[in-house]
């Protein structure tokens, strides 16, 4: 064989590489693409997952792998409820907000403060379903973002774990922020009962405040078709450890607003 056949051999088998390796990482390289035209990149984070600066709206936000994970919890779990049935889901990747969204960040694009504890590094609250994503002019689509579906957040949340919470089968205050009095903690004039965002420590994929400090809408729709109730998660300030589990689920009106209602943004990379 002479050299301009083994070369022309070499030159084939190269191209049938890369182009059944284009083929296998397609999907790779549609990501890669949505994620480079609105996001500037920032590194890996501690837990080893790549983080992002969202340049329409400067949120920090987490690259979140494609998985399956338990949805849901198991019966003998700990303060279970009867809505909670244990299945196997998978979700596709995507970026999801760092942290809950911030009085700053709220104010900065929607031009007010409705938040009833006030402080630019607190989590907003007391925003309704429709005006984190509802509307025309909400957060969210003013921003090219969305809400996260139930099993998103629940993904998000658990980061890998199957416990009750993302740091183990039991939870302190030193790691949410939540009611362990089981007293009720409203009282007017009180300092804020919110924290910071990132005044924990994160989970395992990165994120702050998946648990207590404000419950955090979800897309879904609770109930039927045409339903007005939305599911939120990861409970609040004010509630005790029940509400504040992976698993644990609420709804309320999409018009309604509260002291201990937020929300965290996701982005999509695929439909």
């Amino acid at each position: 064989m002479n050299a301009k056949k083994r070369f022309l051999i070499l030159l084939s088998i190269a191209l049938v590489c890369l182009v059944v390796t284009f083929i296998f990482n397609w999907d790779a390289l549609i990501v890669e693409f949505k994620i480079r035209r609105a996001f500037n990149r920032l590194g890996k984070n501690e837990q080893g997952y790549h983080e992002y600066e969202h340049q329409a709206s400067g949120l920090v936000m987490v690259l979140l792998p494609k998985g399956e994970f338990q949805m849901g919890s198991p019966r003998n779990e700990i303060y279970r409820r009867g809505d909670e049935k244990l299945r196997a889901v998978g979700v596709n990747s995507f970026l999801i907000s760092k942290y809950e969204v911030s009085q700053a960040v709220w104010e900065k694009y929607m031009g007010s403060n409705p938040s009833y504890y006030q402080g630019v590094e607190l989590p907003v609250e007391k925003v309704s379903w429709d005006e984190c994503f509802g509307q025309d002019d909400s957060f969210c689509k003013k921003l090219g973002l969305t809400l996260p579906t139930e099993a998103q957040w629940e993904y998000a949340c658990r980061a890998g774990t199957t416990t009750p919470y993302s740091f183990g089968k039991k939870i302190t205050t030193s790691e949410a922020n939540f009611n362990d009095t089981g007293d009720p903690l409203y009282s007017p004039g009180d300092p804020p009962l919110t924290k910071p965002i990132g005044s924990y420590q994160p989970n395992p994929f990165g994120l702050h405040d998946m648990h207590g400090n404000v419950k955090e809408w979800c897309l879904d729709v609770h109930g039927e078709a045409g339903s007005q109730y939305r599911i939120v998660k990861g409970g609040g300030w004010h509630q005790n450890y029940d509400s504040i589990r992976s698993a644990a689920r609420e709804n309320y009106k999409r018009e309604q607003k509260y002291d201990f209602l937020g929300f965290r943004p996701v982005y999509l990379l695929s439909k």
